[in-house]
């Protein structure tokens, strides 16, 4: 049962976690330059111009975390045969797991 678990663990859940751990961090990060554009344009009189960056910014930042993510997934290999394979035997694990307990 330990074993099947685990094997449910290794082939499903720890490559859908690293999607949200860097969507995780690239969210902090955007946090960051929020509040970077604001102490650097503290007055409503800016706003406009710190909109401006801010969307510049994050639509430059949005496409590079895309391209980084997805060229990640093509350097991993993430449908390899042996890990299509794995994660089959995962999925049908986990449905015996949910049928029978």
């Amino acid at each position: 049962m330990v074993l099947l678990i685990l094997a449910v663990y290794n082939s499903f859940c720890f490559p859908l976690s690293l999607p949200a751990i860097s969507f995780s961090v690239f969210f902090v990060i955007c946090g960051g330059v929020v509040v970077l554009m604001k102490k650097r344009f503290p007055s409503e009189r800016e706003m406009g111009r710190r909109f401006t960056y801010m969307i510049f910014t994050f639509l430059l930042m949005s496409g590079l975390f895309l391209l980084l993510l997805f060229q990640g997934y093509e350097d991993i290999d993430f449908l390899t045969t042996a890990l299509m394979t794995t994660v089959l035997y995962g999925l049908i694990s986990a449905w015996a797991f949910a049928m029978f307990f």
